[in-house]
């Protein structure tokens, strides 16, 4: 396959766990790097997830049905990113017969269809319907979905997962119809396939650099990647102990067709403290003609930027990969300036930007900038980095409270219209076939209507039991002021009497999330759904302001008087037949949004 990615003469940041999110990947491209991989993805979590664009970010969000976040990109890293994915899948299926697994990057969402069942020419999608009447199937649950001798697993999201067994791939010929790949859809630069994790987690489940030592699993994996992909398949691993043998192996791989291999110069137990083994590296790339990126040299061979070049030579490779260096400093990726890199206090205000920006995760973001202050643990900065409870006091140590409020401010603003124009747009039945469907969505919005009036202590209990504070209460942006939310104002309040931050814990049962919040360790939970994550922990900070006696920010009584007769006088001028309608279908939207 003929890459659209240029590995030769490339720098690029390593695939890093915690750290190889999407502000991270930003401040590298910014300062010269020409690939960012993400951390490292397991697949099966990966095939959870529903593709969903992020408009108020401006990012591509892969979020898994439980409410979290797992893949964050952007348009600006699109033709640069690495998608590194690990297969938890390997470990728990039966090495006898499973010999591969491709997960293959598509774009709309298809059925599940045996490839055994199905002859060339035949029309693929006619035989969906035959699965129910295969017969051999493994016990093995494959991704939740009990798996034959030979089939095509297909997500709800935008990738297609291929298990490649005992029988050859599937041809590209074969696929080309049911596989549209057309490239403006793509999220991802190419593809990665990890093989050189050396952490428990991954090798005693069969994954990371467990598949290192064997070679004809590890090469039908790729073999069926590459055959069935129209991006760069590329592969990580480590170095064997025995010289001939990882030659050997890097030989194999490349057969497979990918178009780069990044090699890590240490055993797969060996850590940084080891000295990297760059003498193998220099074997593998005389061995090989694809490009190859050497890998393990942050802190023996390059400090600075200049070094890049020096590791490159030393090794023969094509390209470097940076992983401890880039984390410490990503500046170590510029190409002037070689002589030096950026300033700590720089880039944790640049890296901070960023994060805020792109609503990265507090914990890793957190880490990230203790990483960035490697070299100042014993500073008073760094000390109070540790302390740093929110987004706020990162942004006041930093000299960034000016900029986070206007931040904050733009927001809520995109966050206000957002949400306006979700509850205003009017969703009709979908079907008038059936009257039950009607009255049960008209007793829905009775429900939620009932439950999204004032909330007052009256409305809480307290669990005998557990001291949880309960309420079944639905939250509704539109009564509520467009300048703040609930969860600010909770925020706010705990701010001032120096307590710790609110912590939001949702569940996510039967398509809808359960909030609670705890704060000053008593547990405020909301036993209403709601479809929407955001406004169920709003409703859970809600019941915990109305139970400390303060405001939870709901328009009063005069500001909404004139909205209520402007609706009325509104259903007024309908027909009689459409109120009712009109009523279901506003609500409806409601429990939605």
């Amino acid at each position: 396959m003929s890459s659209s990615v240029e590995f030769r003469g490339a720098v690029v940041l390593a695939p890093m766990v915690r750290v190889g999110t999407l502000p991270m990947r930003l401040l590298a491209l910014d300062y010269g790097a020409d690939l960012v991989y993400v951390e490292e993805i397991i697949d099966h979590r990966l095939l959870g997830c529903s593709r969903l664009v992020n408009r108020r970010l401006g990012t591509v969000d892969f979020v898994h049905k439980d409410g979290s976040l797992v893949f964050r990109t952007c348009q600006r890293e699109r033709q640069r990113v690495v998608l590194q994915l690990v297969s938890e899948a390997l470990g728990s299926c039966t090495s006898t017969l499973y010999r591969g697994l491709s997960l293959m990057y598509s774009v709309s969402t298809r059925p599940v269809i045996p490839l055994s069942s199905v002859d060339d020419g035949s029309d693929f999608r006619a035989n969906g319907n035959r699965l129910a009447s295969m017969s051999h199937r493994m016990e093995t649950r494959l991704f939740g979905v009990k798996a034959t001798s030979s089939m095509v697993f297909l997500s709800k999201m935008d990738f297609l997962v291929t298990v490649a067994l005992e029988s050859p791939a599937p041809s590209q010929q074969r696929l080309s119809a049911l596989l549209p790949l057309p490239s403006r859809e793509r999220d991802v630069a190419c593809i990665d396939v990890n093989m050189g994790c050396p952490k428990d987690y991954s090798t005693k489940g069969g994954m990371g650099a467990a598949l290192i030592t064997d070679a004809p699993r590890a090469v039908a994996i790729l073999k069926a990647l590459v055959a069935n992909l129209s991006i760069p398949v590329t592969c990580k691993i480590r170095v064997l102990p025995n010289l001939s043998d990882t030659v050997a192996l890097a030989q194999a791989l490349e057969s497979t067709g990918i178009a780069c291999l990044a090699v890590h110069g240490r055993f797969k137990h060996e850590r940084p403290r080891n000295p990297n083994h760059n003498d193998y590296i220099a074997a593998v790339c005389r061995a090989v003609s694809l490009p190859v990126l050497a890998n393990g040299g942050s802190g023996d061979a390059v400090r600075l930027p200049l070094d890049v070049e020096y590791f490159r030579r030393v090794t023969g490779a094509s390209g470097v990969m940076l992983a401890r260096a880039a984390m410490h400093n990503p500046s170590i990726f510029r190409r002037e300036f070689e002589d030096r890199l950026e300033s700590s206090e720089t880039l944790v205000v640049k890296y901070l930007k960023y994060a805020i920006t792109y609503d990265n995760p507090f914990p890793q973001s957190k880490y990230c900038i203790q990483q960035l202050l490697h070299d100042r643990t014993e500073s008073e900065v760094y000390r109070s980095t540790l302390a740093a409870q929110t987004w706020s006091d990162l942004c006041t140590l930093w000299n960034l409270s000016a900029w986070y409020g206007e931040h904050l401010a733009k927001m809520q603003h995109l966050e206000a219209e957002e949400e306006d124009a979700s509850q205003e747009q009017q969703q009709q039945p979908q079907s008038e076939q059936h009257a039950g469907v009607k009255r049960k969505a008209e007793t829905a919005a009775e429900t939620a209507l009932a439950a999204s009036g004032p909330l007052t202590k009256r409305r809480l209990t307290v669990d005998s039991d557990t001291g949880e504070v309960l309420a079944s209460f639905r939250y509704l942006r539109r009564l509520y002021r467009p300048d703040t939310s609930p969860k600010m104002l909770l925020h706010t309040h705990c701010q001032w009497r120096d307590l710790p931050a609110p912590e939001y814990k949702t569940d996510y049962i039967d398509r809808l999330y359960y909030s609670q919040v705890t704060v000053e360790g008593k547990v405020y939970r909301n036993l209403l759904g709601d479809q929407s994550k955001r406004y169920a922990e709003q409703g859970a900070a809600c019941i915990c302001l109305v139970h400390l006696g303060l405001s939870d920010g709901r328009k009063d009584e005069e500001q909404a008087k004139p909205e209520q007769q402007q609706q009325s006088k509104q259903k007024q001028q309908q027909p009689v037949e459409k109120q009712s309608e009109v009523a279901n279908g506003k609500q409806s939207e409601e429990i939605v949004s």
